[in-house]
């Protein structure tokens, strides 16, 4: 991973003392470089589909110990952590999130990003206690939270071809459950711009890369068996007691690490129109992640 970034930094070294030898001749194929908005204000909408199997590192379950009445005091018997399969399978965000960029030079951008976000994703567990295979668990669950990072990308542009080079870091916080997800993006691209000067649309840039993700993915989940399987669970363990169990008596709890390496395809538009509107449209896809993002940008203090 260091030396994918260090690779990647120095490529993107490269591309201000080429810039600096075209901008003279092409900037006026850029209308972002001819006027000089240094200050940009976006909005997007991403939905993103992980169908990482999020293996378990860590189980720690209870069901009701032996003796009655069971409360909540009583450790009840450990899951062990040799269960069969435990996974989160096919976890869906939704971001609404607010990027604030600012373009160093004109070919070097910086922003950071914060929003709200919604997770939604299912858990299936097989486990097993004194090796007795416990009833199949599935529970769905839907929380939400907040996200913030930030990022810089580097570009610029040769005959109306723009290879470009971004690095996002970003962080989730959900409210409901224990989380210290971190996630890294780079994406190299190459994008086309078309120029017309003559109407509200000023420029029409098309571009295709590739994203390189790095997910260190470590979540702490609480979930529960119902009455009728706790009174399953129990009989099965302990065949020769009989007795009532307390609703959602057996815990199961979890905590998942894994860090995840990934190569994903991306393809996008982006259409400027006059007064510095951008609006984009992007989409990740032939990997493990599949990803839309759409969003509008008002770029500030534009020189006519």
């Amino acid at each position: 991973m260091r030396r994918l970034l260090f690779f990647m930094l120095g490529i993107s070294m490269l591309f201000p003392a080429t810039a600096q030898k075209k901008t003279s001749i092409h900037s006026e194929t850029y209308t972002q470089w001819k006027s000089k908005s240094p200050i940009g204000i976006s909005i997007y909408y991403d939905r993103r589909k992980y169908d990482h199997d999020y293996s378990i590192q860590t189980v720690i379950g209870y069901i009701p110990a032996q003796g009655y009445p069971f409360t909540t005091d009583q450790a009840g018997e450990l899951l062990e952590s040799y269960s069969r399969d435990y996974k989160i399978k096919k976890n869906i965000t939704n971001t609404i999130r607010l990027q604030v960029d600012y373009w160093l030079f004109p070919f070097l951008n910086i922003y950071v990003l914060g929003g709200k976000i919604f997770d939604e994703s299912k858990l299936n567990a097989a486990l097993q206690i004194n090796y007795i295979d416990l009833p199949p668990f599935s529970q769905s669950i839907k929380t939400d939270g907040w996200i913030y990072g930030c990022g810089t990308k580097s570009e610029f542009i040769y005959h109306h071809f723009k290879p470009q080079i971004e690095y996002t870091i970003y962080w989730n916080h959900f409210d409901e459950i224990s989380n210290k997800s971190i996630f890294q993006t780079i994406t190299p691209k190459l994008g086309y711009i078309a120029t017309n000067n003559k109407n509200w649309i000023k420029n029409i840039e098309i571009y295709a890369g590739a994203t390189y993700n790095h997910i260190k993915f470590k979540n702490h989940y609480a979930a529960y068996y119902d009455e009728p399987t706790l009174q399953q669970i129990f009989a099965e363990i302990h065949p020769s007691e009989e007795g009532p169990l307390l609703p959602h008596g057996g815990i199961l709890d979890a905590i998942i690490l894994k860090n995840i390496h990934d190569w994903n395809m991306t393809a996008g538009i982006e259409i400027e129109f006059c007064h510095h509107i951008h609006y984009k449209f992007e989409t990740i896809f032939l990997g493990k992640e599949t990803t839309i993002s759409t969003g509008i940008t008002y770029r500030l203090f534009g020189k006519k």
